[in-house]
C-alpha cells in the first residue's frame, strides 16, 4: 500500500505532467497564476482550482487529453456517464489504467477481487450504463500493460507509472435493449398499456460475461424477462454479479417469489447508494456465505471506494489522491464534505481536483478490517441532500438508515419538491400490516415537526431518466450545490 507522501509525490508528478501535456489543464493553471513547482506540500493543493464535469464535457477531446493521444487507439476504453442529471460526459482512459484503478479499490475485499479477476461476471445494470461501457472493469486491450509508456501513447516517469499490473478482464461493451411482453406483476408497468416485440431483451452474452436485461424503467421489467435471466444465470454461474442494488434487489424479490436459488457468487453493488432494504432483500435471496460490497465508482475515474468483508467503506488511495473539502477547507471527522480526487497514474486524461459531486464523511477510527486506506461513510450525492434553511437535514444514506429495515415497505422514494415540502412514496410488502403513521414520526423527527410530509402507498415507483433508481431526489439542492 502507499504512504501518503508515495500519493503526494506521485500527485505532484501528475499535476506536471497534466500541465506539459493537456491544453485545458495548463491554461486552468496560467488562469490562477499557478505553477507545477508551487504545489510543494498537501497543504498547496487548494491553490489549483478544483475541476469538475463541466470542464471535460467542454474540452472533450482535444482539450483533456494529452498530446499525441488518438481516439482510435484500440488500448483506450471509450466511457460515458450515465446522464442521471444532466447530458452525458464522454470521456477516454487507457484500459489496462481504468482496470487496475478498479482493483486496487478491492483490495480492500479479496474475495471480490477474485471474482473481478475470473472474468466471468454477471451485469444487472441500467440500460443506460450498459450501452455507455460505464458498467465494469472490463479490458477492450487485454495485451495492454499499463506499466508501459508505450500503451500510454507517450513517455512517463517511472512515477507515473502504476504499482502493479492489471489482471486482464474481458469487454463487455454492449448494450443492454428492454422489452415489454403480456405478462403482469405486481411492480410492473404492464397495467399502463406499454408494449413491446417478445423476442426483445434477452439475456445476452459480453464478452466473458453475461448481461441481464431489464426496462429502462426498472419496475416495468415483465416477467418473461426476468424468466430468462433466471434461466440464463442456472446455466451461466458466474463468478461475481456485478449489479445495480436496486436492479438485483428486484431480482431478488422475484427470486424469492419463485423459490429460485441463485449460484453462490460475491457480489458487487454498485451505480447508486445501496440501502437497507435493498441489502436485505438482496442477500436474503442468496446463499448466507455471500461476500458483498458496496463499490463506489464514477464512469470516467473508475472505482473509487470500496466496503471490506468488515463494513466499512475504504477510499481507493492506491490509485488516487482523496481530498474531503467542506467551505473551502480540509474536512474534521465527521463533517459533511465532498470528495476531491486527483489521477496518479498518468493516463491520457489526467483529472486533477476533481470534484465527484458526492457527500462522505470521514471516519476517525480504524477501520477492524486492519486495512490502512481512509474510511468513510459514503453519504450520496450532493445534489440529492435534502436541505432546509440553506443546509443539509438530511443526506440520502441518513434518509436510509430513518427509514430502517422496515419489512412492511419493498421500495420507497423520498422527493422534496420544496423548502419545507416532502413527498415520501412507497410500495407496500404484500401480508404485512403498514406502518406509515410510525415512520412519519420518525421522518419528521430528522426534517423538523413544521415541515409538510406526504406519505403515500403506491403500486408504481419511476426510474430517474438514466435508468437508475434514486430513492431521495431533492428539487432544492441545486445542482451546482457546494458543501
Amino acid at each position: 500500500m502507499l504512504s501518503p507522501d508515495d500519493v503526494f509525490a506521485a500527485a505532484q508528478d501528475e499535476i506536471a505532467y497534466a500541465y506539459e501535456r493537456m491544453p485545458f489543464f495548463r491554461r486552468h493553471m496560467e488562469d490562477a497564476g499557478v505553477r507545477p513547482g508551487d504545489i510543494g506540500r498537501p497543504g498547496d493543493l487548494p491553490r489549483i482550482p478544483p475541476t469538475d464535469k463541466t470542464w471535460y464535457r467542454k474540452g472533450f477531446p482535444g482539450g483533456v487529453l494529452t498530446e499525441g493521444v488518438t481516439l482510435s487507439d484500440p488500448r483506450l476504453r471509450h466511457l460515458s456517464s450515465s446522464g442521471t442529471a444532466d447530458e452525458r460526459l464522454l470521456t477516454v482512459e487507457w484500459n489496462a489504467l481504468w482496470v487496475k484503478r478498479c482493483l486496487d479499490a478491492c483490495k480492500v475485499h479479496p474475495g471480490i477481487r477474485r471474482g473481478l479477476r475470473a472474468e466471468r461476471h454477471c451485469y444487472y445494470i441500467p440500460a443506460s450504463c450498459a450501452e455507455a461501457s460505464c458498467a465494469g472493469p472490463a479490458a477492450h486491450a487485454p495485451h495492454a500493460n499499463p506499466e508501459s509508456a508505450q500503451d500510454r501513447g507517450a513517455s512517463a516517469s517511472a512515477a507515473h507509472a502504476p504499482h502493479a499490473n492489471p489482471e486482464s478482464a474481458q469487454d463487455r461493451g454492449a448494450s443492454a435493449s428492454a422489452a415489454h411482453a403480456p405478462h403482469a406483476n405486481p411492480e410492473s408497468a404492464q397495467d399502463r398499456g406499454a408494449s413491446a416485440p417478445a423476442d426483445a431483451g434477452r439475456p445476452r452474452p459480453v464478452a466473458g460475461g453475461l448481461m441481464l436485461p431489464a426496462f429502462h424503467d426498472l419496475l416495468a421489467t415483465d416477467e418473461r424477462m426476468v424468466d430468462e435471466s433466471l434461466r440464463a444465470l442456472e446455466r451461466f454461474r458466474p463468478s461475481l454479479y456485478m449489479v445495480s442494488p436496486a436492479h438485483l434487489a428486484f431480482l431478488a424479490r422475484r427470486m424469492s417469489e419463485r423459490g429460485f436459488h441463485p449460484p453462490a457468487a460475491p457480489i458487487l453493488a454498485t451505480y447508486s447508494l445501496c440501502g437497507i432494504l435493498a441489502r436485505r432483500q438482496i442477500l436474503a435471496a442468496f446463499p448466507a456465505e455471500t461476500a458483498f460490497s458496496e463499490v463506489v465508482g464514477m464512469s470516467e475515474l473508475g472505482f473509487l471506494a470500496a466496503e471490506c468483508p468488515r463494513g466499512g467503506l475504504h477510499l481507493n488511495s492506491e490509485a488516487f489522491l482523496c481530498e474531503l473539502r467542506t467551505g473551502g477547507r480540509a474536512a474534521e471527522p465527521g463533517e459533511l464534505a465532498e470528495l476531491v480526487v486527483t489521477t496518479i497514474d498518468g493516463g491520457c486524461s489526467p483529472h486533477v481536483r476533481y470534484r465527484t459531486g458526492d457527500a462522505y464523511r470521514l471516519v476517525a477510527k480504524p477501520c477492524p478490517c486492519g486495512h490502512g486506506s481512509p474510511l468513510v461513510r459514503m453519504e450520496g450525492r450532493i445534489r440529492n441532500l435534502l436541505m432546509r434553511k440553506g443546509r443539509a437535514v438530511l443526506t440520502p444514506r441518513e434518509l436510509d438508515e430513518t427509514v430502517g429495515d422496515c419489512d412492511w415497505l419493498r421500495l420507497y422514494k423520498m422527493e422534496q419538491t420544496g423548502e419545507e415540502a416532502f413527498s415520501f412514496s412507497y410500495i407496500p410488502a404484500e401480508g404485512r400490516a403498514d406502518r406509515a403513521p410510525e415512520l412519519a414520526q420518525r421522518l419528521k423527527e430528522r426534517l423538523g415537526t413544521d415541515v409538510r410530509l406526504s406519505l403515500r402507498s403506491v403500486e408504481y415507483l419511476p426510474a430517474a431518466r438514466s435508468g437508475k433508481f434514486m430513492e431521495c431526489e431533492s428539487r432544492v439542492a441545486a445542482e451546482g450545490l457546494r458543501l
